[in-house]
């Protein structure tokens, strides 16, 4: 037997002589596709007194039959280093013999390599390129529109009132009025011999521009939540400036007895 070793990766295979020949001949390397000379080797004749005869052409059969040998004890080698792999850091290699021995983290290092090596090709590649800006512009856009969405939601519900649901249902209240009820009192007494229910509020504008003041509903609500009576109450002024606050009162004579809070709204809020 012979060993030989590729020039190229330096994968190495155990050849019988009369496989070889005493002149050599050229082979394929199994793992990297390599040709190359190869030749037995000599212990005693020194490397630099060997003479590199030209070899004896080989038919296409005997050919064929040296390059299957290799490519089948390459896969059968490289199978068995995939199943001891998970166990060791060495492996029966690619040879005729499984005796002979590669560094199985050697070969793991350089298949992390080559894919490194793709995939840094593969993202300067202008269509990459291209598909990565493509993204953060998309990215860029679709913040500003939640952006602006948070910001303009007035101006969008009042432009599109089913929309203050969608907003209500992700926690984000709509004042598409630009107004405010604060404290709210209710007064039960008695007059000439009849409940009356008086309530007031006072109606604040929270706006930065001029507002115009719609009706303003009324709802008398029982203990769970039902209405029991409603009715309208026009304010005391049509339009409020930023920041001005006025005054809203209204009674109602015999009011339902099943009453326990009361409801104040703008006509038209959804």
């Amino acid at each position: 037997m012979s060993l030989i070793t590729c020039p190229n990766c330096q994968a190495q295979y155990k050849v019988g002589l009369d496989t070889l020949g005493e002149e050599g001949r050229m082979v394929k390397c199994a793992q990297c596709q390599n040709d190359w000379m190869a030749r037995p080797l000599v212990p005693d004749i020194a490397e630099e007194n060997i003479v590199d005869p030209i070899p004896e052409p080989m038919d296409e059969v005997e050919e064929n039959q040296l390059d299957a040998g290799f490519e089948a004890h390459f896969d059968k080698s490289s199978e068995l280093a995939d199943k001891k792999l998970k166990h060791s850091n060495v492996v029966a290699g690619p040879g005729l013999d499984d005796d002979v021995e590669v560094d199985a983290a050697t070969i793991a290092k350089q298949r992390r390599e080559m894919a490194k090596r793709h995939s840094l090709l593969n993202r300067n590649m202008p269509k990459a390129r291209f598909k990565r800006g493509l993204r953060a512009v998309g990215a860029v856009i679709l913040a500003l529109m939640v952006i602006s969405g948070v910001a303009f939601r007035e101006n969008i519900v009042r432009a599109f009132p089913d929309m203050a649901g969608i907003y209500s249902s992700v926690g984000l209240g709509v004042n598409v009025f630009g107004l405010e009820f604060s404290a709210v009192q209710t007064l039960i007494s008695l007059k000439n011999g009849m409940e009356v229910m008086d309530i007031s509020a006072a109606i604040g504008s929270v706006s930065s521009r001029q507002v115009t003041v719609p009706q303003i509903i009324v709802t008398l609500l029982d203990g769970d939540g039902n209405s029991l009576y409603e009715w309208s109450v026009t304010a005391r002024a049509a339009i409020m400036l930023p920041g001005e606050v006025i005054e809203m009162k209204t009674q109602l004579t015999s009011p339902p007895a099943q009453t326990k809070t009361v409801r104040l709204t703008f006509e038209g809020a959804k």
